[in-house]
């Protein structure tokens, strides 16, 4: 199966911890590998908020979900 990963951050404190965009990757890549799965694309976001949608990657995500789904 052929995925695509979301990673994202709202705060500094949070990309110090053990919430780090790469440790985020890094956990999702081991995930899908161990699910024999494709990473095909990456979306990340650095602090950016939950509480709204209108986060650049999450939008290009989303649109790219809607035209490859239009495939199927």
């Amino acid at each position: 199966m052929k995925v695509a990963i979301y990673a994202r951050v709202s705060s500094d404190r949070q990309a110090e911890k053990e919430l780090s965009i790469p440790a985020q990757v890094k956990d999702i890549q081991q995930c899908c590998h161990n699910k024999g799965w494709i990473i095909t694309q990456e979306f990340i976001e650095k602090g950016k908020s939950v509480k709204t949608d209108n986060r650049p990657e999450f939008q290009r995500m989303i649109a790219m979900a809607k035209r490859t789904s239009k495939n199927f």
